[in-house]
């Protein structure tokens, strides 16, 4: 008797662990799902080809062929909107405008700045000749302190040249070493306009 009470507690443990795994198989299977999409084997991927000079990755289409139409080798399958593309087109135009026009004022103000440079330095070589002549005055027949004075000026007149033909060194060097700066940046504006002209033209 006491045999088969164990039995039957036995029993009821193993319903109960079979019970308990039969709510976890349930529990799992509610909780598992699967997603995905289906492909038609036979589609063709339509690459974009990315402009360089584009903020955004990502084009309108104004047409496109009807889905499962015939089409031959070289027909036009879609057509993407250019709006996008006119819009930069125009922006690109007023930065080429605008590089333009600043690569002249820049021209400008350096050519003038050289121009105050060379007046300067006739005028620093102006007032060391009269600063020279005052200067050849013997010391005996003026006054000790204008001969001083004299000797005075002249070296300042002489370090006001040397300065003077330093700064016109410096602003023929900054012409120079900026004309290629400028040429690269109206180059790459133009390069922008060409690649945007030419995707314009094919949308």
């Amino acid at each position: 008797m006491h045999s088969r009470m164990f039995g039957n507690r036995t029993a009821a443990v193993g319903l109960t662990v079979a019970s308990l795994g039969l709510l976890a198989s349930s529990a799992y299977a509610e909780s598992t799902f699967l997603t995905g999409e289906i492909e038609d084997g036979g589609a063709q991927i339509i690459l974009m080809p990315r402009l360089a000079i584009s903020n955004t990755n990502t084009r309108m289409v104004e047409w496109m062929a009807p889905e499962g139409s015939a089409v031959e080798v070289g027909d036009p399958v879609a057509r993407l909107d250019p709006s996008d593309l006119i819009a930069q087109k125009e922006n690109l135009e007023i930065q080429l405008e605008d590089t333009l026009a600043n690569a002249e004022s820049q021209v400008a103000q350096q050519e003038l700045a050289i121009f105050d440079a060379e007046t300067a330095l006739i005028r620093a070589e102006s007032n060391l000749e009269i600063a020279k002549m005052d200067a050849s005055i013997p010391k005996g027949t003026i006054p000790d302190l204008t001969y001083e004075r004299n000797q005075l000026l002249l070296a300042n007149a002489t370090n006001a040249v040397k300065r003077a033909v330093k700064a016109l060194e410096t602003a023929k060097f900054t012409l120079t070493q900026s004309i290629p700066v400028r040429e690269r940046g109206v180059e790459q504006a133009r390069n922008n306009m060409a690649e945007i002209d030419d995707a314009v033209s094919q949308t």
